[in-house]
């Protein structure tokens, strides 16, 4: 299937195969029209209008890529919407918006577009970093003692509550340091761009290693009043430097 759309600058005829997202003739259809809008407008209206002549073709060309893109990437969010998990949808979403920002990031007047795909990646990053975080924190038992501690009213010393109890912190503690080693991160293989793959490593380690550092500043708080705080194996600033965090 394939879709005609047409110039009002100088009526001419782009056509766009959608089965393939853009052909590679396509693109040079899309690359030769931004210059012949531009080369026109020269000699049409002379140097003086130069301006205005580039600006309608950039015009031009950024409502060809938005009749495209737009159902294409909405296309994707509802395909994706409740029928993914949170981190297949965020990696569907990365690697699309990624492919259409690679085809069209060379044109001078896609840089509304690279605007939108570059922040729509940034989302859907941060969407992954989060959901896939949250399931580490839970089995490496961090996750659990941060909650109780978040909602622990401040006069209460965390020692004498259930779930904060010094045997319970002692043992999710040391599990923690036990598996350091070890941790089982989550893989983006899936990933294509690899910008994002790494940043998605990295923001799961700082994640990790943001819980360690609150959990450890609340045991070593007295008011807390832990009497043995021997189990904090590892400072923040070690964890951080074994997670690979900098």
């Amino acid at each position: 299937p394939s879709c005609v759309l047409v110039c009002a600058a100088n009526q001419k005829i782009l056509t766009v195969h959608s089965d393939s997202f853009l052909e590679a003739q396509d693109w040079r259809d899309l690359d030769q029209l931004d210059r012949d809008q531009a080369a026109e407008g020269e000699a049409n209206d002379g140097k003086a209008n130069d301006g205005k002549a580039e600006g309608r073709g950039g015009s031009d060309v950024e409502a060809i890529l938005s009749a495209f893109l737009e159902p294409l990437l909405g296309a994707c969010r509802r395909s994706a919407s409740g029928r993914l998990d949170a981190a297949d949808e965020a990696t569907l979403l990365i690697n699309t918006a990624s492919a259409m920002l690679g085809s069209i990031e060379a044109f001078e007047a896609a840089t509304g577009w690279v605007g939108k795909l570059q922040l729509e990646v940034k989302h859907w990053v941060q969407v992954l970093v989060g959901h896939e975080a949250q399931k580490v924190l839970e089995r490496s038992k961090l996750g659990p003692l941060l909650s109780r501690f978040e909602v622990l009213p401040p006069e209460l010393p965390a020692a004498n509550q259930p779930g904060l109890d010094p045997a319970t912190v002692e043992s999710a503690m040391r599990g923690f340091y036990a598996s350091l080693f070890a941790l089982v991160m989550p893989s983006f293989d899936r990933l294509q761009p690899l910008e994002e793959r790494s940043q998605a490593r990295r923001g799961i380690a700082k994640a990790i290693a943001d819980a360690h550092a609150k959990v450890y500043e609340e045991v070593s708080d007295p008011k807390n009043e832990y009497a043995d705080r021997s189990f904090l194996l590892h400072s923040p600033d070690q964890v951080r430097m074994l997670l690979d965090c900098d």
